[in-house]
């Protein structure tokens, strides 16, 4: 008796997942990404409004004696955009079944994130 419940549960599962549409699967993302993740973000202190990037060093060598080596200090690193930085591409996919879970899938645009940095260098002539 078990096993039969499974499988009914299973069926059910499959033809609520093959029952959505692409219209359900963007419903669904706006949602999360235009409502649902403004608040989240913005009420995280780790992630709004910046996520700080730590100070680090790196140098580029000269080439040939041309030139001297560059070294760069970046400094005041943040990322921006967390809350509202991320939105769909294109249409999604309907929802599917995948490992006993439903999926959607999409092409997400992150254009809105941005990194800030200050830079200090010293060498080369810029």
């Amino acid at each position: 008796m078990a096993g039969f419940r499974q499988l009914l549960l299973l069926a059910a599962v499959l033809c609520v997942a093959w029952a959505g549409s692409a219209r359900d699967s963007n419903a669904f993302m706006d949602q999360i990404l235009l409502q649902k993740m403004p608040q989240l973000v913005r009420s995280n202190s780790r992630l709004y409004p910046n996520v700080t990037i730590p100070e680090f060093k790196f140098k580029v060598e000269s080439t040939r004696g041309l030139n001297r080596d560059l070294k760069v200090k970046m400094k005041e690193g943040a990322v921006k955009g967390f809350d509202t930085g991320v939105h769909r591409a294109t249409d999604c996919n309907p929802p599917a079944p995948v490992a006993f879970n439903i999926s959607v899938s999409c092409v997400l645009d992150f254009n809105g994130i941005y990194t800030t940095f200050l830079a200090k260098t010293e060498g080369d002539n810029l």
